[in-house]
């Protein structure tokens, strides 16, 4: 088989770089032992020598030549793609182990794995739930070994540096290897931009266990026409789990997270995570400029709120597709807390908070809209898939479309008009002569 080096990145929060050698783990034919020697020369009363046999085979001799192997590189070292005992390493049976192949590459300034030879990667069953049905896989598996006394937060990434091949190349996370039912993730891989790569939710791992890393590989990534310089990456990132009144940030890239059913709010201590509530909301209609405006109030304790939940319903009830999320929120976040948007203004760490939006061309002029707010939480219990980081959606509030309202001579007024506007022949402007406030004047 031709082979390639495939880069594998890694980031995790302990050193641990270990040189091994690369040998080509293939199936070599059972050789015979040595030939015996022929018979000496009788002397004198002497007798003919004994023919001598070659040395029993024994796992490290560079063959394939006892039953209980299943490859031999010639080494007795694990971790370069055949085991100390001979077993081909990268399968649920034989997993690399995660932190033992890592090493730090100052240039990315992340921790990588040795250059793989494809021929470790090998055709297998363990298909992941996000991959391609064309063709039969080939994957690696490695090991990850939470082995501190405290529990701790992954977040993995796997990417490449050659646009198109992303769509082949994808990464499961499984508590057990053998039972795609434990998948807590899947993703497919991303095209590497510069120093950024993308990063998934969180997974949450208890103190001395170990998950699963399955990188799936389609056949067409082993074609002659892939470029030399073609690379893919996987990369893990560790983060400490807080405890409840633990000083906390509510940024990711802190390097720690609350414990399940705890979050980071206004306080900046880990607190016990309520669902986001709705406490007012109006949604009005612009016939004018064909715009729909929301604004709603609410309150969340501990102050973790992050996205506003938005659904469109006509006059029946009947929900109404709406295809422009993606454009308001980031894909990734948008397909974990779905159907979502960024209120104006930001209400990350606040317990208060006033919100608008604002949507052109809406999908409905009239009907209801249903509202929520979306917390940022981790619950490995209620999630799907479950271990993940993701959003937890307060009670939702339909609130009826109305028409924009006008308003008549000397009514407080929006000079933005934003959620109201004057009556035919008025202005929103400052009313001098009275109280210095906005008003509908002549």
């Amino acid at each position: 088989m031709r082979t390639r080096a495939f880069f594998w990145s890694v980031v995790f929060s302990c050193l641990f770089a270990v040189s091994f050698a690369c040998g080509d783990g293939g199936d070599g034919d059972d050789k015979p032992a040595g030939q015996a020697g022929a018979g000496g020369d009788g002397g004198s009363g002497g007798t003919g020598g004994t023919g001598g046999g070659g040395p029993d085979p024994f796992c490290g001799d560079g063959m394939v030549n006892q039953a209980s192997e299943e490859c031999d590189d010639g080494n007795e070292f694990s971790n370069d793609g055949c085991s100390s005992d001979c077993k081909i390493e990268g399968t649920c049976a034989q997993p690399f182990v995660y932190r033992q192949v890592a090493r730090y590459d100052s240039t990315l300034n992340f921790r990588t794995i040795i250059p793989l030879n494809l021929d470790w990667v090998r055709t297998g069953n363990e298909r992941n739930s996000c991959s391609f049905e064309s063709d039969a896989p080939r994957s690696i598996v490695f090991r990850y070994d939470n082995d501190e006394d405290t529990p701790a937060y992954l977040r993995v990434s796997n990417f490449t540096n050659l646009p198109g091949a992303e769509l082949y190349f994808t990464l499961a996370v499984r508590r057990t290897c053998e039972d795609p039912a434990s998948e807590d993730l899947c993703q497919a891989g991303h095209v590497m931009q510069d120093a950024f790569f993308f990063v998934s939710d969180r997974i949450y791992v208890p103190a001395n266990e170990s998950i699963y890393l399955i990188a799936e590989f389609h056949d067409i990534l082993f074609g002659e026409d892939i470029p030399e310089e073609f690379q893919v990456g996987m990369g893990v990132t560790t983060m400490k789990v807080l405890e409840e009144g633990d000083a906390c940030s509510m940024n990711p890239r802190e390097g720690a997270w609350c414990l399940p059913g705890l979050a980071c709010g206004e306080a900046g201590i880990c607190e016990v995570d309520e669902p986001p509530v709705v406490t007012d909301a109006k949604v009005y209609y612009d016939d004018e400029e064909s715009r729909l405006v929301v604004l709603a109030s609410g309150s969340d304790q501990p102050g973790n709120a992050q996205w506003m939940h938005v659904v469109f319903r006509t006059e029946a009830g009947t929900e109404v597709e709406f295809d422009r999320y993606d454009e308001i929120i980031l894909e990734y976040i948008s397909a974990q807390v779905p159907k979502s948007i960024i209120p104006e203004p930001p209400i990350s760490g606040m317990t208060e908070f006033d919100v608008e939006w604002e949507v052109r061309n809406p999908p409905v002029t009239s009907g209801s809209v249903d509202i929520a707010f979306w917390d940022l939480t981790y619950d490995p219990d209620d999630l799907n898939p479950p271990g993940t980081e993701s959003g937890k959606l307060g009670e939702v509030m339909n609130v009826p479309i109305e028409p924009m309202p006008t308003l008549g001579e000397g009514e407080l007024c929006d000079t933005k008009r934003r959620y109201n506007r004057c009556a035919t022949g008025l202005t929103c402007k400052l009313d001098k002569d009275g109280d210095l406030r906005n008003r509908c004047l002549p």
